[in-house]
């Protein structure tokens, strides 16, 4: 992963991405468990996303997955978040010392939990 910035308080999103895997012939590898927990938090994300919304990335996704996140299972779409997604979305993502968010034309991005945290309070403030 690239070195994390901290925030400037502005409430940017600094990217980590890519997480940088390697191939091999059985599949892919990270390098440390904090990159493999961000590849897998990316995918249950993604994951709940398709299940339950048939969309890939479904627009304000990482807001309603981290609502999930602090507030445990909810209706989502065509089901709900369990338990255990809600767990699971909490466990990986403080592994992974971050949150995946989605800009426009890039696609998802990797950012630290303290980055996202202080997004989430500068769009509180606006709210």
């Amino acid at each position: 992963m690239t070195e994390r910035k901290e925030g400037d308080g502005s409430g940017a999103l600094e990217s980590r991405w890519p997480i940088p895997f390697h191939r091999a012939e059985d599949g892919l590898f990270c390098d440390l468990a904090s990159e493999g927990a961000a590849a897998g938090l990316l995918m249950l994300m993604t994951g709940i996303s398709e299940e339950l919304y048939c969309a890939g990335w479904l627009i304000g996704l990482e807001r309603s997955l981290w609502k999930a996140r602090e507030t445990g299972p909810m209706p989502f779409g065509m089901g709900q978040i369990t338990e255990r997604q809600c767990l699971l979305l909490q466990l990986l993502s403080e592994e992974a010392d971050g949150w995946w968010h989605y800009v426009d034309k890039e696609g998802p991005r990797f950012t630290s939990l303290e980055s996202w945290r202080a997004h989430l309070t500068i769009e509180s403030r606006h709210d």
